[in-house]
C-alpha cells in the first residue's frame, strides 16, 4: 500500500493527519524577489484623467475597454489581465461584479432598476525593458451617468456624463500611452454637450428670474405713470367726484398688483420645483433600460418646452397689465 492509500485509510478511521509544511519555490534570486514584493507593495505613481461629455453606451462599448487594452498589452508584452473586474451600480442603490466579459453581457437584474455607472478594473504583471522582474500596473476606469451614484463620485458635481480613468504605474512612458488609448476610445462614444441645453441648464433659472423682476418692475412703472396723468389736472377740477375715482383707482390698482405679483411668484415657484432642464447621458443594456432612456428623454424634451412656455406666459403677463392700464380696463 502507497502513502496515499495509508494517508486516506487514516482519514477514513478519524486518524489525527501530521501536518506537513508546504512550501511554493520561486525560481529567481533573493533580491529579485526582495524588489518584486516591493514594486508589488509599494506606492506606485498615478496618472489621472476626466472627459465630460454626453453618451448613450451598452454592452459594446463597455467591452471594447477591454479589448482595446489586452489588445496592446498582447502586442507588446505579450500579457494578460491577473486580474479583471466589470462593476456596475444601479439605480436602486445595488451592485453586480463580473469577472469577464460573457459573464458581464450575460447578466440581467432582476430588480426594476437601471445602471448609473460603471467601474472598470484590470491589474497587470509587466516586466518593462532594463528591469529585473515583473511590476503591477492598474488601470481603471469609470463612467457615470450623474453625480453621487457611489462612493467614487460623491464629491463631484456634473452635468450630462463623466468618464474618469485613473493608471497606477511605475513606467511613465506606458501610463501615458494607455491614457492616450482611453482618451481616443472615450471620444468616440461621448459627444460635447448639448449648447442650448447646457445654456439652459445654467441660465434658464437666472432668465425666468430676470424676466419676472423685468415684468413686475415694468408694471409698477406703468401703474404709476398712469396715476400720475391722472394727478394732472387743474385744482379747480378736484371735486369729491374726482377724489372719490382716484380713490377706487388706487383700490383696484393695489388688488392688480397684488394678483400680478401672486401670478409672477406662482410661476418663479412652479419652475423652481417642477423645470430642470440638464443634459443626460445613459446606459442601456437591456431593453428595461431602453424604456427607462426614452422615458427620460421624452421628460428632457417636456422640460424645455415648459421652460419656454413659462418664459412666454411671463412676457405674456406683462403685456396683459400694461394693456389693462393704457386702456383703462375694468376701471
Amino acid at each position: 500500500m502507497n502513502e496515499t492509500s495509508v494517508l486516506l485509510s487514516e482519514i477514513k478511521k478519524g486518524a489525527k493527519v501530521s501536518e506537513k509544511p508546504y512550501y511554493v519555490m520561486l525560481p529567481c534570486e533573493i533580491n529579485d524577489f526582495n524588489k518584486f514584493v516591493a514594486e508589488l507593495l509599494g506606492k506606485p505613481q498615478e496618472l489621472k484623467g476626466e472627459i465630460e461629455g454626453t453618451f448613450e453606451i451598452n454592452h459594446t462599448e463597455i467591452s471594447n475597454f477591454y479589448h482595446l487594452l489586452q489588445q496592446r498589452m498582447s502586442s507588446q508584452h505579450g500579457q494578460v489581465p491577473i486580474n479583471f473586474i466589470i462593476t456596475v451600480f444601479y439605480s436602486d442603490g445595488t451592485s453586480a461584479t463580473h469577472n469577464n466579459i460573457p459573464d458581464f453581457e450575460r447578466y440581467i437584474p432582476i430588480t426594476l432598476c437601471h445602471p448609473v455607472s460603471v467601474l472598470i478594473n484590470a491589474v497587470y504583471l509587466i516586466k518593462f525593458e532594463g528591469r529585473s522582474v515583473p511590476e503591477k500596473q492598474e488601470v481603471e476606469v469609470f463612467i457615470a451617468t450623474k453625480p453621487g451614484t457611489n462612493e467614487r463620485n460623491s464629491h463631484r458635481w456634473f452635468s450630462g456624463g463623466l468618464l474618469e480613468y485613473s493608471i497606477r504605474h511605475t513606467e511613465r512612458t506606458w501610463a501615458t500611452d494607455i491614457a492616450g488609448l482611453i482618451t481616443s476610445h472615450s471620444n468616440t462614444i461621448m459627444s460635447p454637450k448639448s449648447g442650448i441645453i447646457n445654456f439652459l441648464s445654467r441660465y434658464g433659472d437666472d432668465v425666468t428670474y430676470f424676466l419676472t423682476y423685468f415684468v413686475m418692475a415694468l408694471s409698477v412703472i406703468v401703474w404709476a405713470n398712469h396715476f400720475i396723468s391722472l394727478l394732472d389736472i387743474d385744482v379747480k377740477e378736484m371735486t369729491e367726484a374726482y377724489w372719490k375715482n382716484i380713490s377706487i383707482f388706487t383700490v383696484k390698482s393695489i388688488a392688480a398688483v397684488g394678483v400680478l405679483f401672486i401670478v409672477i411668484a406662482s410661476i418663479r415657484k412652479f419652475g423652481d420645483i417642477s423645470v430642470l432642464v440638464r443634459n443626460q447621458s445613459y446606459i442601456v443594456f437591456n431593453e428595461k433600460d431602453r424604456i427607462s432612456a426614452d422615458k427620460k428623454k421624452k421628460a428632457n424634451r417636456w422640460e424645455v418646452v415648459t421652460l419656454f412656455t413659462l418664459w412666454i406666459f411671463t412676457i405674456l403677463t406683462g403685456v396683459l397689465t400694461n394693456i389693462i392700464y393704457n386702456e383703462n380696463w375694468f376701471w
